[in-house]
């Protein structure tokens, strides 16, 4: 979420990069599971390899996912994350109401994974990711 830390810094009047520079890292992390771990690639390309390796046509299905996910991710950063949250009236506006169908606000982020993929070191790892938004994604 390298967009919201740009964000909090130009409120300051300063940009992120006037005190740290972040570096991408590869691999992202690893999961471990239980009789096996992964390293999850920077590499959006190598990621899809990883995707289609575990669960075929999971690599095709990462694509869809993933366009999913952008617009979910851009329409809860410009019309939820940067609300006041005095009332929940704040969250009625066109844009949510003409997109809550696909925003699946009464559906779990797990629910969601499953919908696209079934092999469970995938779901684990998007999981996992949810907490860790890259911006080159």
């Amino acid at each position: 979420m390298p967009d919201i830390i740009e964000d909090f810094f130009q409120d300051f009047g300063n940009k992120a990069s006037d005190f740290y520079e972040l570096i991408s890292l590869n691999p992202q992390f690893e999961m471990i599971f239980t009789d096996d771990s992964m390293n999850v690639p920077e590499n959006y390309g190598e990621m899809i390899d990883l995707f289609e390796n575990l669960e075929q046509g999971a690599g095709n299905r990462l694509e869809e996912f993933m366009k999913d996910a952008a617009a979910k991710y851009e329409i809860g950063m410009k019309e939820f994350v940067v609300k006041p949250c005095h009332s929940w009236i704040e969250f009625i506006s066109p844009k949510i109401a003409k997109n809550v169908l696909k925003l699946d606000l009464l559906t779990n982020f797990s629910r969601f994974v499953r919908k696209y993929f079934s092999a469970s070191q995938i779901n684990h790892v998007n999981g996992i990711s949810c907490y860790f938004f890259r911006s080159s994604a």
